[in-house]
């Protein structure tokens, strides 16, 4: 999340290639003043996080392993993407590598979930099915967060994939 644009963190994937917006099924946020994903404990197919996908060198995923405290506070681990938008993707489904959040360090019991967008999510070939999408962006005030979580309550999304 804060890597994102407009994140605090985005000047670390300096230099790198946005490929695209995509879904990573199997994850939901909270917040522990920034996001943290943490596994879905049932419905692995409903619930997916929507994320940045970067086309990164050795440095940068030094500095990335760095400033998420790899091994320790998350734990970067292989992951498949679903493109958002396959206008600009190759690929129908993305192998990548994803900051989870170590269950050792984190409890989703004394975190705030981030509250989901309801949305209809449509695949090509498959069809449309209900879902959640848990997404994060930096707020810069009070005053906008509290707009957003009203905006994120009351909107309706629908996420074409394909």
């Amino acid at each position: 999340g804060t890597l994102k644009k407009n994140g605090w963190n985005h000047g670390i994937l300096y230099g790198s290639k946005y490929v695209g917006d995509a879904l990573v099924p199997g994850y939901e946020l909270f917040e522990y003043g920034f996001p943290v994903a943490l596994p879905v404990v049932k419905d692995q197919d409903k619930t997916k996080v929507r994320v940045e996908l970067y086309e990164i060198d050795q440095a940068c995923l030094g500095r990335m392993d760095r400033l998420e405290y790899e091994g320790v506070m998350f734990n970067r681990t292989k992951v498949t993407a679903l493109p958002v938008n396959r206008d600009h993707l190759v690929d129908e489904d993305i192998p990548c590598e994803m900051y989870i959040g170590s269950t050792d360090y984190f409890a989703a019991d004394r975190m705030r979930r981030v509250q989901p967008l309801k949305t209809k999510i449509v695949t090509p070939g498959v069809g449309t099915s209900d879902g959640e999408v848990y997404d994060w962006k930096p707020l810069r005030s009070m005053s906008e967060a509290k707009s957003d979580r009203m905006e994120k309550e009351t909107k309706n999304e629908t996420v074409r994939l394909g």
